[in-house]
């Protein structure tokens, strides 16, 4: 994997990057050279995401978090930051669960929502 440093020296929070679309965000973040947080419920298949792309040469970390948990969530405000402290530093959320750090989102469901 061919890696870049557009974004080097940034910092990523993916919600649900263990799997499935969140991954491939995981991947892309920290191919551009950012170091990515992302977390999900399954620590097992979050480990074992988080080896893999370690192995190829990564800034990633895992990070266990139920989203619906206020005792997870502040788990997570541990290791990453308080909404209050990084919210003024998110660019976009692509994850529902995610939308506690500024109370939005920006959905990559191929327009999906947009008809609801």
């Amino acid at each position: 994997m061919k890696h870049g440093d557009g974004l080097a020296g940034k910092v990523a929070l993916v919600t649900g990057g263990s799997r499935g679309i969140g991954h491939g965000i995981v991947k892309a973040l920290a191919g551009a050279g950012a170091e990515v947080f992302f977390c999900g419920r399954d620590q097992a298949v979050g480990h074992k995401a988080e080896e893999a792309l370690t192995a190829n040469g990564l800034a990633v970390r895992f990070l266990p978090a139920d989203l619906e948990s206020e005792a997870s969530v502040g788990q997570l405000e541990d290791a990453v930051g308080r909404p209050e402290h990084i919210g003024a530093a998110v660019a976009f959320l692509a994850s529902p669960a995610g939308d506690y750090i500024t109370g939005a989102n920006l959905r990559i469901d191929g327009g999906q929502s947009a008809a609801v």
